[in-house]
């Protein structure tokens, strides 16, 4: 859990030949509430909503799309489109929630090319990130 405006998935190995591709990329907490820092979020309190997903349609950009299959595809929340990066490692896909908000979980919905290794990070001006999660 943590704060940002912008939450980014950096991969730093692949599952698979291919690059990194994913149906939905879903980022939980309280969307609405920005303006400014604020304490991180504990997942167990009942007074935090951690089942709206803050990313639903904000903007989304990419270090890499293969053909069509655009950032913006990850966040769209449909079931059928996806994102997919160049076949090469340290691919990210990140997503602006459009104000500094907690963040209290990450759904990843990946697609066949999955990481095998990536960081989730979160940054208040998407230029210096924090690691909120390492899955190797």
């Amino acid at each position: 859990s943590g704060t940002g405006r912008y939450v980014r998935l950096l991969g730093t190995e692949r599952g698979t030949g291919y690059g990194y591709s994913l149906w939905e990329l879903q980022v939980f907490g309280t969307p609405g509430t920005g303006g400014g820092p604020v304490d991180p979020v504990d997942p167990g309190d009942p007074g935090d909503d951690c089942t709206t997903n803050a990313a639903l349609g904000k903007a989304a950009t990419a270090s890499s799309a293969e053909g069509a299959y655009a950032a913006g595809l990850a966040v769209d929340g449909k079931a059928d489109t996806r994102w997919s990066s160049d076949f090469s490692d340290a691919q990210w896909l990140q997503v602006d929630l459009g104000a500094i908000e907690p963040v209290c979980g990450i759904e990843i919905d990946w697609e066949g090319a999955y990481g095998k290794g990536f960081r989730i990070e979160a940054s208040d001006d998407g230029s210096t990130w924090r690691t909120l999660r390492t899955v190797t």
